[in-house]
């Protein structure tokens, strides 16, 4: 009996400090910046994919664009963006192409390939997941695939990269 007293008692003076750590921890998770936001490249040859992501509330948002480079990563042109007009005889952007939530080291959610020029397809859905890789620099895994449902006859590929490891090159947000 004695004992046990002796473990209570060891608990319960335990017990204001882990309520403190949790207290605390909480604290700096709040004023942690989300280790997804800013830009992220993959590269192949001269061509550069480039992936903007930042947080809104509890959503992941985000834009791509391909680009092909010089020997020198100087950017000579773009081939798409998904921030591109919605129609051109406004100044209306697309609105965010990628739309996850974050659960501990993954990110998933859907996506929308607005780079397809095929009749009369503006874009194509589907789903898309994030994993974080504890790596220096800090990757990713991005991994797309066309939404389920209907399709149509000889409806194209999708045209952006569809599974990928994205290299960190900034927290900065740029989206021009």
């Amino acid at each position: 009996m004695q004992h046990k007293r002796h473990i209570t008692g060891i608990l319960f003076s335990l017990l204001p400090v882990f309520l403190g750590s949790v207290s605390q921890a909480k604290a700096q998770q709040l004023s942690v910046v989300s280790p997804y936001q800013g830009t992220w490249h993959y590269q192949n040859g001269n061509e550069l994919f480039i992936v903007t992501l930042w947080k809104e509330g509890d959503s992941l948002l985000g834009h791509y664009k391909m680009v092909t480079i010089n020997s020198s990563g100087v950017i000579i042109s773009t081939l798409y963006n998904s921030r591109k007009l919605y129609n051109a005889n406004s100044q209306i952007k697309w609105p965010p192409v990628i739309n996850t939530s974050i659960v501990d080291f993954s990110a998933s959610g859907v996506f929308l390939d607005n780079t397809i020029n095929y009749e009369n397809v503006s874009s194509l859905a589907g789903d898309i997941r994030l994993d974080m890789q504890q790596t220096s620099p800090l990757t990713i895994h991005w991994k797309i695939k066309k939404g389920k449902g209907i399709r149509l006859i000889n409806e194209p590929e999708l045209n952006i990269p569809i599974d990928i490891i994205l290299t960190k090159v900034s927290n900065e947000i740029d989206l021009e």
